[in-house]
């Protein structure tokens, strides 16, 4: 699908590979942050609802990195990140 995507705007030779990594942080609050910091998207969403609502929303996003504790007290949250290459 995404290979398509990228014929379309005019590249060759298109190939994709799925990469597994891990984001990190030293605490699930910081992971909060950074998500905060990298996705306005998901703020500029979120704005639109109550504060309680947002609260509970960044509280839920603590609790959730928790879940991938780090070898060093911190977190460790796996992701898939999706490689593109073609030419021009």
């Amino acid at each position: 699908m995404i290979e398509r995507a990228f014929e379309e705007a005019g590249f060759e030779d298109v190939r994709s590979e799925t990469l597994t990594i891990r984001v990190t942080a030293d605490s699930p609050e910081q992971y909060r942050d950074f998500m905060s910091d990298i996705a306005p998207p998901i703020r500029t969403l979120i704005s639109e609802r109550s504060k309680d609502v947002q609260q509970a929303f960044w509280n839920a996003v603590v609790d959730g990195a928790r879940s991938f504790p780090g070898p060093d007290g911190g977190v460790s949250i796996p992701g898939d990140a999706i490689l593109v290459v073609g030419r021009k």
